[in-house]
């Protein structure tokens, strides 16, 4: 049961950056998670880093094993890591566009004297 749930949830959402999921879809997934039908690991990075909701559940849930509260506080380091690392290229994309503006802009003014 959990391959296929697994399964449907990457093939929906994989090709999506951030997913921010309508009410009743992210009510499903939280009780998904209360009740251990799903784990917070199974849910694609996209849709939990965009829906804080979700790591709440998995915190609850947590309350009967420290193991798993590991896991999750792993899984919520890593998830924190993947996001400052996109906004890192962000970051990086809007210094190159800048960039190529900038040289687009020289080029432009050394034509237009060469005229």
């Amino acid at each position: 049961m959990e391959d296929i749930i697994k399964q449907s949830l990457r093939n929906l959402f994989f090709r999506y950056k951030i997913i921010q999921l309508d009410n009743e879809s992210l009510e499903k997934l939280e009780k998904m998670i209360l009740f251990d039908i799903i784990r917070l690991e199974e849910i694609p990075i996209n849709i939990r880093v965009s829906n804080k909701s979700l790591y709440i559940m998995a915190f609850r849930a947590d309350a009967i094993s420290t193991e798993r509260y590991k896991e999750d506080l792993k899984l919520l380091k890593s998830d924190a890591r993947y996001l400052s690392e996109m906004s890192e290229n962000l970051s990086k994309l809007h210094e190159d566009t800048e960039l190529f503006i900038t040289r687009c802009w020289d080029y432009h003014d050394n034509t237009e004297k060469e005229f």
